[in-house]
């Protein structure tokens, strides 16, 4: 496939995954910031899905305890509201919210299922998302991609401002 027909790819999928709901307008906000940092869409993909991993596992362990720690889960609740609000990921923080709404009525026995939304829509995410991930890294092959510290550290800063607005 040649660079045109990639672009014409690229632009194709993100146009879908506004048009299904899956990203909105913050998503642009990554667009633009990569202006200056080739890569920086895709590395925030690949960080955002291993950090939001460990926060899924770290969440499902947290509700599987009796008792319930409730301060650990609304940690982590926080944590996958404000990344998946950072990311743009429209449909997934909905269903986050949904599962912040719970903990937030104190429906302690309606969490784990939630949880369980939250972990399926996870997954559907990072199936739409790493293939366009990939297709940005195809367009950009001849730029080197930066040092996961970096990336890592730029997703983080990011994930702690936004779940600090969030809790305002």
């Amino acid at each position: 496939m040649d660079k045109n027909q990639l672009r014409q790819k690229t632009a194709e999928m993100k146009k879908s995954l506004f048009d299904q709901g899956v990203l909105n307008s913050y998503f642009r906000n990554l667009e633009y910031i990569e202006a200056g940092q080739p890569h920086f869409v895709e590395e925030m993909i690949v960080t955002y899905f291993s950090q939001s991993a460990l926060y899924l596992d770290e969440l499902r362990e947290a509700l599987e305890k009796y008792p319930l720690d409730m301060r650990t889960i609304e940690r982590l609740i926080m944590k996958l509201k404000g990344g998946s609000a950072t990311m743009g990921a429209a449909r997934f923080n909905a269903i986050v919210n949904e599962l912040c709404n719970v903990f937030k009525r104190g429906e302690t026995d309606r969490l784990y299922d939630e949880f369980q939304k939250v972990k399926a829509e996870h997954g559907l995410l990072k199936m739409q998302l790493e293939p366009y991930a990939e297709l940005l890294h195809m367009l950009r092959d001849d730029v080197p991609p930066p040092l996961p510290d970096e990336a890592s550290v730029s997703h983080e800063d990011a994930e702690s401002t936004a779940s600090n607005d969030m809790e305002e």
